[in-house]
């Protein structure tokens, strides 16, 4: 699943995306393409909260390439400014 991360909040500032539920813990691959940083979190809140603050959550960039991980839960995502682009896999379901 490719996600393009370009929704801005009314502000004009990257807005974050729930990317999935997942019930049990699962298996997923992210790959980051271009020159921006995917961050992800179980919780918009962790999303927002300014890089210089605490950072929760996974911070990835092209150059990491794919990153496998598991993951329970919600999932949320943001892009460090439009038109950030990920491939999420989800090997044996659909998210």
């Amino acid at each position: 699943m490719i996600r393009t991360f370009d929704i801005v909040d009314g502000s004009g500032k990257p807005a974050t995306q729930q990317l999935a539920n997942l019930t049990e813990w699962t298996y997923l691959y992210v790959q980051v393409f271009g020159a921006g940083t995917l961050r992800l979190a179980a919780t918009e809140r962790e999303l927002i909260t300014p890089i210089a603050g605490p950072l929760n959550g996974l911070q990835i960039v092209a150059l990491d390439g794919i990153v496998p991980l598991r993951w329970k839960g919600a999932l949320w995502g943001i892009g460090s400014g439009p038109g950030v682009t990920a491939d999420f896999q989800f090997p044996g379901r659909q998210p």
